[in-house]
């Protein structure tokens, strides 16, 4: 069978980075997730050539995932690799009964982990029966080294991160504070007289636009004026509208 994509279920970050870490320097293609929830949910969406999961997790545990997966049409046949710390002699029997493929301990050397995926591709499930071919342990010192390293330097990153952040936290905090308070005695200072310059400029405005109005009507008196022909014609017709008096009475 042909492994391409593996997905790694634990709820463990440091077994996740070390396991994950292995596989891709040896080309595989990793997905990881921490939960056995998350990986239902995934697996109903995609299916991968191969699942390696822990077997205490949080919440479900990989037991019960596998029966899960075992009962759906989409994950029926996707091999399950159980990995456990448990030293109980019943448990791969348990596990094998669930649908599980194979089981290995927890946190294997990578030359068994290695070695069961070289079976897996050269013979399928059917060949783990048969003990696996292992890579020679001189070949795989030095990258078991190399990836404890990796481990190493992980750990020192999380822990160093999490003393700094709280001290970066405080340090932005009191800067945010210090600005602030600067932009508020800047404000305090500018406004007043931002104030006064605007309403300078709005009654110098407003003289001006009265000044202009003013020449304009200057310029244009028949505009703004009653021509005086125009006057003295309303003021005949109205003293023609005016009622007639007879003997002292209206007529």
């Amino acid at each position: 069978m042909d492994i391409e994509e593996i997905l790694i279920v634990d709820d463990s970050p440091s077994a996740r980075f070390v396991l994950g870490r292995l596989l891709e320097r040896h080309g595989y293609k990793v997905v990881m997730v921490s939960s056995a929830e998350q990986a239902l949910g995934l697996l109903e969406l995609r299916q991968p050539d191969l699942v390696l999961m822990d077997h205490l997790m949080r919440g479900m545990n990989g037991l019960e995932a596998t029966r899960q997966m075992r009962q759906s049409w989409k994950t029926a046949d996707v091999p399950v690799v159980l990995l456990t710390a448990s030293d109980d002699p019943g448990f791969e029997e348990r596990a094998l009964a669930h649908g599980a493929t194979a089981v290995l301990p927890k946190n294997s050397d990578p030359e068994t982990v290695l070695g069961l995926l070289k079976k897996l591709e050269e013979g399928g499930p059917e060949a783990l029966a048969r003990s696996p071919e292992v890579p020679p342990a001189e070949s795989m010192a030095e990258e078991r080294r190399e990836i404890e390293t990796e481990v190493l330097l992980a750990e020192v990153s999380d822990r160093l991160r999490g003393r700094l952040e709280p001290v970066i936290a405080d340090t932005l905090r009191e800067v945010f504070e210090y600005c602030e308070r600067q932009v508020r005695e800047e404000a305090k200072r500018v406004l007043p007289r931002l104030r006064h310059d605007v309403e300078h400029a709005i009654r110098e405005l407003t003289g001006n636009l009265m000044e202009e109005v003013l020449q304009e009507r200057a310029r244009s008196p028949r505009a703004t004026r009653p021509r005086v022909g125009t006057l003295r014609r309303e003021a005949g017709a109205r003293a023609g509208s005016k009622p007639q008096v007879q003997g002292g009475k209206p007529s």
